[in-house]
């Protein structure tokens, strides 16, 4: 049982680090000279000489596809939190349970479309501030990592062998040899 409460915590682990990167402003940052801009998937921070300022996203293409990270973060943790509920709730009954197998599978597809649409809404900033008449320089921030990061506990969780499986039917009890009969 020792190893399912490991994945079971594993993934709850996951699933709380993903719903902090989606509700964060650190998924691209630019620092220059004079300040720094966090972007989010709906919001967006610049810090200039000792002040922040949060605003909302209004261009329209790229507030649909930060809706739908969002979107994505958010199923992705609930797909993260209910493996780990799940592995909890049957932590004696592993064997052949589809249930299982079904949450990690969702979680672990949910958590690589998470980071690939977050990796695409980066190309998307670098093409549409390229246009502007100076080339920005763009990189990645904490929240990108941390999800990058629940991903691999995600995958650690999902392919971590479950060694209950193979003890879930009693063993045979050896028995002392008999004797041989008396003459």
């Amino acid at each position: 049982m020792q190893k399912s409460m490991i994945a079971a915590g594993i993934f709850v682990l996951a699933g709380v680090l993903f719903l902090a990167a989606t509700f964060t402003t650190g998924w691209i940052t630019n620092s220059g000279k004079r300040g720094s801009i966090h972007v989010g998937f709906l919001s967006v921070k610049a810090c200039f000489e000792d002040k922040c300022e949060t605003g909302k996203i209004k261009k329209d293409e790229i507030k649909i596809t930060g809706m739908a990270l969002t979107t994505t973060g958010c199923l992705a943790a609930f797909a993260a939190g209910l493996a780990g509920l799940v592995l909890f709730m049957n932590r004696n009954r592993l064997k052949g349970n589809p249930a299982i197998l079904g949450t990690k599978i969702a979680s672990a597809i949910l958590s690589v479309l998470f980071v690939l649409g977050a990796v695409g809404l980066y190309f998307v900033y670098m093409e549409a501030i390229a246009r502007g008449p100076r080339k920005p320089d763009l990189s990645f921030g904490y929240s990108f990592y941390m999800a990058v990061f629940a991903t691999i506990l995600v995958y650690v969780g999902t392919f971590l062998p479950l060694t209950e499986e193979q003890l879930t039917q009693p063993a045979a009890a050896q028995l002392p040899p008999t004797a041989p009969p008396a003459e």
